[in-house]
C-alpha cells in the first residue's frame, strides 16, 4: 500500500483525488492550507499567495481565523472521500495551556482528525510548542505531531524538538521535510529517540532519501507535500533509489500505517 503522508488540500478536490489514484496512491494524510499556491498561473500570482502566507505568519492577517477556515476546508475535503483521506490539522504554538487544550479538543478531536500539524514557527521559538506536547501527554492523545523542520529552523531548533520528544516520550513526533539542510544531523538525532519519525518530502538531495532508508528503515515516511511536490515524481524517486523491496515498502506505506494504527 502506498500512503502519501503529507499533502495539502487543493481547491480542485476532484483533481486531487483522481491524480492521487492515477499515481497508485491508496491513502493520503491530508493537511489544511491557508493559501493555495496551485491557483497561481505565473510567478506574480504565486508571489501574491506567498505574500499572503507571510502576512498570516507575521500576524498581519488573523492567524487563528485563517487556520480555522483552513481546518473547515479540510473537513469538507475529507468528507468527500472519507475512506481515502486521513486528516491532520495545526494548533497555534503561542497559546497558553488552557487555550491549547481547548483548541485540540474543538478543532482536532471533535473533527476526528488523526494528528496535529503542520506546526510552523520561527527560529528560536521551539519552547512555544511545549504546551502542545504537554496536552498530548496529559490527555493520553494518540495524535502524532508533524513539525516543519525546514528553513527557517536551525540545527539548534531541531535539537530542542528532540529534547521535547525525550521529555514527553508518549508523544510521537514526525520531523517534517527531514531536517532540511540539516538532514544528516537529523538522521542521527532521530536514531536516538524511539518516538521520532522522519518525513522525506522536500529533500535537499537524493542522498538524504538513500541514507534515511539505510539508517532509519522503520522510521522513514514517504510524502510529496503536494502541491509543493508532485506525488508521481516523488514515488518514482523512492522506487528508483531504494532497491531493497522490504525497506521500500516500509517507506512508502508500512511505517506510517503502523504509526497511525491503520
Amino acid at each position: 500500500m502506498i500512503i502519501d503522508s503529507h499533502q495539502h488540500v487543493l481547491v480542485n478536490h476532484d483533481y486531487q483525488l483522481q491524480y492521487n489514484k492515477q499515481c497508485g496512491i491508496e491513502k493520503v494524510i491530508l493537511f489544511p492550507t491557508v493559501v493555495h499556491p496551485e491557483k497561481a498561473s505565473d510567478k506574480k500570482s504565486f508571489l501574491h499567495e506567498m505574500d499572503r502566507l507571510q502576512k498570516i505568519l507575521n500576524g498581519e492577517i488573523n492567524p487563528y481565523e485563517a487556520r480555522i477556515t483552513a481546518i473547515k476546508e479540510l473537513v469538507v475535503a475529507i468528507a468527500l472521500a472519507p475512506d481515502f483521506y486521513i486528516g491532520f490539522a495545526p494548533c497555534p504554538s503561542s497559546m497558553d495551556y488552557k487555550a491549547t487544550e481547548d483548541w485540540i479538543e474543538n478543532y482536532i478531536v471533535k473533527n476526528n482528525l488523526r494528528g496535529i500539524g503542520e506546526l510552523t514557527f520561527g527560529n528560536g521559538n521551539v519552547p512555544y510548542i511545549e504546551n502542545i506536547f504537554r496536552c498530548i501527554h496529559d490527555h493520553n492523545y494518540d495524535l502524532p505531531l508533524w513539525i516543519h523542520t525546514f528553513d527557517p529552523l536551525s540545527l539548534s531548533d531541531i535539537r530542542e524538538i528532540t529534547d521535547l520528544a525525550h521529555k514527553y516520550p508518549s508523544t510521537k513526533v514526525i520531523m517534517g521535510h527531514g531536517g532540511g539542510r540539516y538532514w544528516m544531523e537529523t538522521i542521527d538525532l532521530v536514531k536516538k529517540q524511539k518516538n521520532i519519525y522522519i518525513d522525506m518530502s522536500a529533500s535537499y538531495t537524493v542522498f538524504s532519501l538513500k541514507f534515511i532508508a539505510q539508517e532509519l528503515p522503520e522510521k522513514g515516511i514517504f510524502s510529496s507535500d503536494f502541491p509543493y511536490g508532485d506525488p508521481f515524481h516523488d514515488i518514482f524517486r523512492i522506487e528508483h533509489l531504494i532497491k531493497d523491496r522490504s525497506i521500500r515498502e516500509n517507506i512508502l506505506g508500512t511505517n506510517v500505517r503502523q504509526l497511525l494504527k491503520l
